[in-house]
Protein backbone atom coordinates (compact mmCIF):
# COMPACT_ATOMS: atom_id res chain seq x y z
CA UNK A 1 0.00 0.00 0.00
CA UNK A 2 0.29 3.52 -0.81
CA UNK A 3 0.15 6.35 2.05
CA UNK A 4 -0.51 9.67 0.57
CA UNK A 5 1.74 12.70 1.30
CA UNK A 6 0.55 15.11 -0.54
CA UNK A 7 -2.59 15.57 -3.31
CA UNK A 8 -1.59 17.44 -6.67
CA UNK A 9 -4.81 16.98 -8.33
CA UNK A 10 -7.63 14.35 -8.34
CA UNK A 11 -5.71 12.04 -10.02
CA UNK A 12 -2.39 12.18 -8.83
CA UNK A 13 -0.65 12.00 -5.58
CA UNK A 14 2.49 12.20 -4.18
CA UNK A 15 3.43 8.93 -1.97
CA UNK A 16 5.73 7.54 0.02
CA UNK A 17 6.57 3.77 0.22
CA UNK A 18 9.59 1.87 1.79
CA UNK A 19 11.15 5.61 2.82
CA UNK A 20 11.02 6.40 -1.58
CA UNK A 21 8.64 9.15 -2.55
CA UNK A 22 6.59 8.06 -5.57
CA UNK A 23 4.13 10.39 -7.72
CA UNK A 24 0.96 8.45 -8.79
CA UNK A 25 -1.27 8.70 -11.34
CA UNK A 26 -4.67 7.19 -11.76
CA UNK A 27 -8.10 8.53 -11.68
CA UNK A 28 -9.64 9.18 -8.18
CA UNK A 29 -6.66 8.90 -6.41
CA UNK A 30 -6.49 12.19 -5.29
CA UNK A 31 -9.67 10.88 -3.41
CA UNK A 32 -7.49 8.39 -1.14
CA UNK A 33 -5.68 8.00 2.03
CA UNK A 34 -3.76 4.85 0.93
CA UNK A 35 -3.42 3.15 -2.56
CA UNK A 36 -3.94 -0.17 -3.78
CA UNK A 37 -1.72 -1.47 -6.71
CA UNK A 38 -4.97 -2.19 -8.72
CA UNK A 39 -5.68 1.78 -8.71
CA UNK A 40 -2.52 2.57 -9.98
CA UNK A 41 -2.13 3.58 -13.93
CA UNK A 42 0.89 5.34 -13.66
CA UNK A 43 4.11 5.98 -11.14
CA UNK A 44 7.09 7.88 -11.65
CA UNK A 45 9.85 7.05 -8.46
CA UNK A 46 12.18 10.62 -7.53
CA UNK A 47 15.44 9.48 -7.12
CA UNK A 48 17.81 11.77 -4.87
CA UNK A 49 18.87 14.58 -7.42
CA UNK A 50 14.95 14.91 -8.71
CA UNK A 51 13.59 14.56 -4.93
CA UNK A 52 15.15 17.55 -4.07
CA UNK A 53 14.03 19.58 -6.58
CA UNK A 54 10.79 18.35 -6.57
CA UNK A 55 10.51 19.80 -3.29
CA UNK A 56 11.88 23.42 -4.40
CA UNK A 57 8.86 22.55 -7.02
CA UNK A 58 6.27 22.07 -4.16
CA UNK A 59 6.76 25.39 -2.82
CA UNK A 60 6.87 27.70 -5.69
CA UNK A 61 4.40 26.07 -8.33
CA UNK A 62 0.72 25.31 -7.54
CA UNK A 63 -0.06 22.10 -6.78
CA UNK A 64 -2.70 21.57 -9.61
CA UNK A 65 -0.38 22.47 -11.95
CA UNK A 66 1.94 19.71 -10.75
CA UNK A 67 -0.61 17.55 -10.89
CA UNK A 68 -1.73 18.79 -14.54
CA UNK A 69 1.56 18.50 -15.86
CA UNK A 70 2.29 15.07 -15.20
CA UNK A 71 -1.26 14.26 -16.24
CA UNK A 72 0.67 15.57 -19.78
CA UNK A 73 3.47 13.82 -19.45
CA UNK A 74 1.75 10.53 -18.76
CA UNK A 75 -0.30 11.83 -21.95
CA UNK A 76 2.89 12.16 -24.55
CA UNK A 77 4.32 8.71 -22.84
CA UNK A 78 1.19 6.74 -23.63
CA UNK A 79 1.12 8.20 -27.59
CA UNK A 80 4.66 7.77 -28.34
CA UNK A 81 5.34 5.29 -26.46
CA UNK A 82 8.39 6.49 -25.05
CA UNK A 83 9.38 7.11 -21.47
CA UNK A 84 9.89 10.53 -21.09
CA UNK A 85 13.35 11.27 -19.16
CA UNK A 86 13.63 12.24 -15.73
CA UNK A 87 14.13 16.69 -16.14
CA UNK A 88 10.50 16.95 -18.05
CA UNK A 89 8.40 15.89 -14.36
CA UNK A 90 10.89 19.58 -13.46
CA UNK A 91 10.87 21.55 -16.24
CA UNK A 92 7.43 21.06 -17.40
CA UNK A 93 5.56 21.65 -14.43
CA UNK A 94 8.17 25.05 -13.64
CA UNK A 95 7.52 26.62 -17.13
CA UNK A 96 3.64 25.67 -16.92
CA UNK A 97 3.33 27.90 -14.12
CA UNK A 98 5.58 30.24 -14.78
CA UNK A 99 3.54 30.96 -18.14
CA UNK A 100 0.11 31.10 -16.26
CA UNK A 101 1.59 33.68 -13.76
CA UNK A 102 2.73 35.16 -16.97
CA UNK A 103 -0.78 35.05 -18.43
CA UNK A 104 -2.34 36.13 -15.24
CA UNK A 105 -0.51 39.65 -14.83
CA UNK A 106 -1.00 40.63 -18.74
CA UNK A 107 2.77 40.09 -19.38
CA UNK A 108 2.98 38.40 -23.06
CA UNK A 109 6.25 36.39 -24.25
CA UNK A 110 6.84 36.27 -27.97
CA UNK A 111 8.73 33.36 -28.82
CA UNK A 112 10.65 34.17 -32.37
CA UNK A 113 11.23 30.75 -33.16
CA UNK A 114 7.62 29.49 -33.18
CA UNK A 115 7.20 28.63 -36.85
CA UNK A 116 10.93 27.01 -36.95
CA UNK A 117 9.80 24.42 -33.89
CA UNK A 118 6.13 23.68 -35.97
CA UNK A 119 8.62 22.13 -38.58
CA UNK A 120 11.37 20.80 -37.24
CA UNK A 121 9.11 18.91 -34.66
CA UNK A 122 6.32 18.53 -35.92
CA UNK A 123 5.03 15.87 -33.24
CA UNK A 124 6.42 17.53 -30.21
CA UNK A 125 4.40 20.47 -31.68
CA UNK A 126 1.12 18.62 -31.99
CA UNK A 127 1.56 16.91 -28.69
CA UNK A 128 2.20 20.27 -26.94
CA UNK A 129 -1.19 21.83 -28.50
CA UNK A 130 -3.05 18.90 -26.65
CA UNK A 131 -0.83 19.58 -23.52
CA UNK A 132 -2.26 23.40 -24.37
CA UNK A 133 -5.77 22.24 -24.78
CA UNK A 134 -5.26 20.36 -21.20
CA UNK A 135 -4.42 23.59 -19.60
CA UNK A 136 -7.12 25.30 -20.67
CA UNK A 137 -9.88 22.48 -20.18
CA UNK A 138 -8.46 21.82 -16.17
CA UNK A 139 -7.32 25.48 -15.19
CA UNK A 140 -9.25 27.71 -17.36
CA UNK A 141 -6.36 29.07 -18.76
CA UNK A 142 -5.72 30.03 -22.79
CA UNK A 143 -2.13 29.69 -23.67
CA UNK A 144 -1.00 31.51 -26.80
CA UNK A 145 0.39 30.28 -29.54
CA UNK A 146 3.87 30.91 -28.61
CA UNK A 147 3.70 28.75 -25.31
CA UNK A 148 2.72 26.24 -27.77
CA UNK A 149 6.13 26.26 -29.35
CA UNK A 150 8.12 26.48 -25.44
CA UNK A 151 6.43 24.00 -24.61
CA UNK A 152 6.91 21.49 -27.41
CA UNK A 153 11.09 22.02 -27.10
CA UNK A 154 10.08 20.55 -23.42
CA UNK A 155 8.76 17.45 -24.83
CA UNK A 156 11.49 17.19 -27.49
CA UNK A 157 14.23 18.05 -24.22
CA UNK A 158 12.23 15.37 -22.70
CA UNK A 159 11.83 12.72 -25.61
CA UNK A 160 15.17 12.96 -26.85
CA UNK A 161 16.89 13.22 -23.47
CA UNK A 162 18.68 16.42 -24.40
CA UNK A 163 18.63 19.58 -22.05
CA UNK A 164 16.54 22.48 -22.78
CA UNK A 165 19.33 24.54 -23.52
CA UNK A 166 20.40 22.26 -26.73
CA UNK A 167 17.22 22.79 -28.39
CA UNK A 168 17.06 26.42 -27.91
CA UNK A 169 20.20 26.34 -29.04
CA UNK A 170 19.92 23.99 -32.58
CA UNK A 171 16.55 25.89 -32.81
CA UNK A 172 18.31 29.83 -32.65
CA UNK A 173 21.25 29.02 -35.21
CA UNK A 174 18.89 27.69 -37.52
CA UNK A 175 16.78 31.01 -37.38
CA UNK A 176 20.16 32.66 -37.57
CA UNK A 177 20.67 30.57 -40.32
CA UNK A 178 17.74 31.75 -42.45
CA UNK A 179 17.96 35.47 -41.78
CA UNK A 180 21.66 35.06 -43.11
CA UNK A 181 20.12 32.69 -46.21
CA UNK A 182 17.68 36.01 -46.61
CA UNK A 183 19.92 38.92 -46.56
CA UNK A 184 22.48 37.45 -48.62
CA UNK A 185 20.34 36.48 -51.37
CA UNK A 186 18.17 39.35 -50.92
CA UNK A 187 14.81 37.08 -50.78
CA UNK A 188 12.08 36.49 -48.09
CA UNK A 189 11.13 32.80 -47.57
CA UNK A 190 7.31 31.92 -46.95
CA UNK A 191 7.73 30.65 -43.31
CA UNK A 192 4.76 28.79 -43.81
CA UNK A 193 5.66 27.26 -47.34
CA UNK A 194 7.24 23.36 -47.80
CA UNK A 195 10.40 24.84 -49.45
CA UNK A 196 11.05 26.25 -46.06
CA UNK A 197 10.46 23.35 -44.66
CA UNK A 198 12.48 21.80 -46.48
CA UNK A 199 15.31 24.35 -46.24
CA UNK A 200 15.18 24.07 -42.50
CA UNK A 201 14.92 20.66 -41.73
CA UNK A 202 18.42 20.15 -44.03
CA UNK A 203 19.58 22.56 -41.63
CA UNK A 204 19.00 20.77 -38.44
CA UNK A 205 20.45 17.62 -40.01
CA UNK A 206 23.25 19.60 -41.04
CA UNK A 207 24.39 20.54 -37.60
CA UNK A 208 23.42 17.67 -36.03
CA UNK A 209 25.89 15.74 -38.21
CA UNK A 210 28.64 18.44 -37.91
CA UNK A 211 27.81 18.32 -33.97
CA UNK A 212 28.32 14.46 -33.92
CA UNK A 213 31.02 14.39 -36.13
CA UNK A 214 29.51 12.32 -38.86
CA UNK A 215 30.84 14.01 -42.11
CA UNK A 216 28.85 12.77 -45.42
CA UNK A 217 30.92 12.41 -49.07
CA UNK A 218 30.19 14.96 -51.75
CA UNK A 219 31.30 13.48 -54.83
CA UNK A 220 29.88 16.68 -56.69
CA UNK A 221 31.68 19.30 -54.67
CA UNK A 222 33.58 20.72 -57.68
CA UNK A 223 30.49 20.89 -59.94
CA UNK A 224 28.42 22.78 -57.16
CA UNK A 225 31.57 25.61 -56.60
CA UNK A 226 31.29 26.27 -60.55
CA UNK A 227 27.52 25.93 -60.74
CA UNK A 228 26.06 27.60 -57.95
CA UNK A 229 29.13 30.21 -56.98
CA UNK A 230 26.66 32.68 -54.86
CA UNK A 231 24.96 30.02 -52.92
CA UNK A 232 28.16 28.37 -52.49
CA UNK A 233 29.59 31.91 -50.77
CA UNK A 234 26.73 32.37 -48.86
CA UNK A 235 27.10 28.70 -47.67
CA UNK A 236 30.85 29.66 -46.52
CA UNK A 237 28.85 32.34 -44.60
CA UNK A 238 27.07 29.54 -42.74
CA UNK A 239 29.83 27.29 -42.50
CA UNK A 240 31.41 30.66 -40.56
CA UNK A 241 28.23 30.43 -38.24
CA UNK A 242 27.98 27.04 -37.30
CA UNK A 243 31.73 26.59 -36.47
CA UNK A 244 30.89 29.78 -34.18
CA UNK A 245 28.22 27.71 -32.45
CA UNK A 246 29.50 24.54 -31.78
CA UNK A 247 33.27 25.03 -32.30
CA UNK A 248 33.19 22.34 -34.65
CA UNK A 249 34.52 22.37 -38.23
CA UNK A 250 32.38 22.21 -41.53
CA UNK A 251 33.33 19.67 -43.88
CA UNK A 252 33.71 21.07 -47.26
CA UNK A 253 31.64 18.39 -48.29
CA UNK A 254 28.52 19.90 -45.92
CA UNK A 255 28.99 22.71 -47.43
CA UNK A 256 28.06 21.81 -50.84
CA UNK A 257 25.28 20.43 -49.33
CA UNK A 258 24.41 23.63 -47.83
CA UNK A 259 24.50 25.58 -50.97
CA UNK A 260 22.26 23.38 -53.05
CA UNK A 261 20.08 23.83 -50.59
CA UNK A 262 20.44 27.58 -50.67
CA UNK A 263 20.34 26.97 -54.09
CA UNK A 264 16.39 25.38 -53.94
CA UNK A 265 15.65 28.19 -51.71
CA UNK A 266 16.74 30.94 -54.37
CA UNK A 267 15.04 29.01 -56.96
CA UNK A 268 11.63 28.63 -55.15
CA UNK A 269 11.24 32.03 -54.26
CA UNK A 270 11.26 33.41 -57.55
CA UNK A 271 8.16 30.39 -58.47
CA UNK A 272 6.27 32.73 -56.07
Amino acid sequence: MYHVKKVLNNNVVLTEKEGKEIILIGRGLGFMETIDESCIEKRFVLEYNTREKFKGLLESVDEQVIGLAEEIITMIEQETGKKLSEHIHISLADHIGFAIDRIKLGIEIKNPFNAELKVLYPEEYALAEKAVLMVGAKLGVMMPADETGIIAMHIHAGMENNSLSKTVKYTSIINELVETIEREMGVSIDRSGMDYARLITHLRFALDRVDKDKPIDNPLINTIKRKYKRSYRVANKLKNIIEGYLDRDVPEGEVGYLAIHIERALEASKEV
